[in-house]
């Protein structure tokens, strides 16, 4: 990724083709309707109520509630929101003290006394609450009975509790929780999200990219994407990828070759780059497992562990700098300068491993860093490795 000079149409380009939720959500208008009934009927109303948002990644679900919490002015002058990523919970059981420590400002509780806090917390005339449990099928284990406590608190008597449950799982509702088919009132309302089709994907990339004067990338290379990310997983975020590393190709082509001038995406740009992305599990295996220098594969486990441990999906590249720093000390291995290692990012960034979106600052140490592979194929090409696997298991040093 060239960092330099965010002014040209490339950069520009780019920038637009981030990930965080957009100012208008496209193709989701009968899922935004679902959710904005939901909740003027239970956070903003009387009625008692759940939620289980279900749909594979990039499919809009996290970014679909955000956009409806803003448009109903949802905020903590109304209500109390806690937003818990269930992939930080590492006992299924714990979600309740953690809740109950989310909540209290005075005592810390533990797994005999949380949930009887909950219970009278929740009871009353105060403010309503609203608990986002994204990834809530990682508390499934042999034991439901806390998927079904939580299912079955908003429906409690004087109960001020709304639950909005999200995952990739279909089924979770009917599989893990069938008790519930019994206790009718306590079911949770269902929205499906389904994967993108091509229509759609074409649609919302055009909608992107009209923000930017200038055309550089061909219409029929964005149908290929589209085509291409709607056959394999419908996930928006790989069609945003694909195209914005088919824009480096194209930007390292114009600086072996100024002559070339404005040069658009094609096709073979965007073939290049779905080769190369859905083919990743092969990749990582034969490719960057065996050819990576040491310190950049120490940059991706040490973004794998902060991103587990803080359970986000993105770091600034400064803070990940720091953590990066920590692991090395912590098993005294001599760490790259900031150069170095900002060098180290943008290489990994051309390589399809991890991604670096710019912030509004424009500023390289506002950057953010995401992993673009999934964690499970990287996991699976590094943890045979002493040294990788350790840095995975332990985490970042305190």
């Amino acid at each position: 990724m060239c960092i330099c000079d965010l002014g040209n149409p490339y950069s520009s380009t780019r920038l637009l083709l981030h990930t965080s939720t957009p100012d208008r959500l496209l193709c989701r208008e009968k899922e935004l309707s679902f959710i904005e009934k939901f909740i003027k009927c239970t956070l903003l109303g009387t009625n008692p109520g759940s939620l289980y948002m279900s749909g594979a990644p990039g499919t809009g679900k996290t970014a679909s509630l955000t956009k409806i919490l803003e448009k109903l002015q949802v905020t903590e002058n109304l209500c109390q929101i806690i937003f818990l990523n269930c992939m930080s919970i590492k006992v299924s059981q714990s979600i309740f003290v953690r809740l109950a420590n989310e909540l209290s400002t005075t005592c810390k509780y533990n797994s005999k006394n949380a949930f009887k806090y909950l219970e009278n917390f929740f009871v009353g005339t105060g403010s309503k609450i609203l608990l986002v449990l994204d990834e809530i099928d990682q508390l499934e284990s042999n034991n439901p009975d806390v998927l079904y406590k939580l299912f079955e608190l908003p429906f409690f008597p004087n109960f001020r509790l709304t639950l909005i449950g999200i995952a990739n799982a279909l089924d979770l509702t009917e599989r893990i929780l069938p008790r519930l088919q019994t206790k009718g009132s306590c079911l949770p309302a269902l929205l499906q999200f389904t994967p993108y089709s091509m229509p759609q994907i074409v649609s919302i990339i055009q909608e992107r990219l009209g923000k930017v004067g200038g055309d550089i990338i061909d219409p029929m290379a964005i149908q290929f994407c589209a085509r291409k990310v709607s056959s394999m997983s419908g996930d928006i975020r790989k069609a945003f990828d694909i195209l914005k590393r088919a824009i480096e190709i194209v930007e390292l082509e114009i600086r072996k070759s100024p002559a070339l001038g404005n040069k658009k995406v094609n096709i073979s740009h965007v073939s290049a780059v779905c080769n190369q992305m859905f083919n990743s599990q092969l990749a990582v295996n034969n490719t960057y497992d065996g050819g990576l220098p040491l310190q950049q594969k120490l940059i991706i486990c040490t973004l794998m562990a902060s991103l587990k441990d803080n359970a986000i999906k993105e770091i600034l590249i400064s803070k990940l700098y720091e953590c990066y720093c920590k692991v090395c000390k912590s098993r005294q291995i001599n760490c790259l300068s900031e150069e170095e290692y900002n060098n180290a990012c943008s290489l990994l960034d051309s390589q399809g491993i991890l991604s670096l979106t710019a912030s509004k600052t424009k500023d390289f140490r506002s950057l953010k860093v995401s992993l673009r592979l999934q964690e499970n194929e990287l996991e699976h090409a590094l943890q045979d490795k002493t040294l990788m696997s350790s840095i995975l298991a332990c985490g970042i040093p305190k």
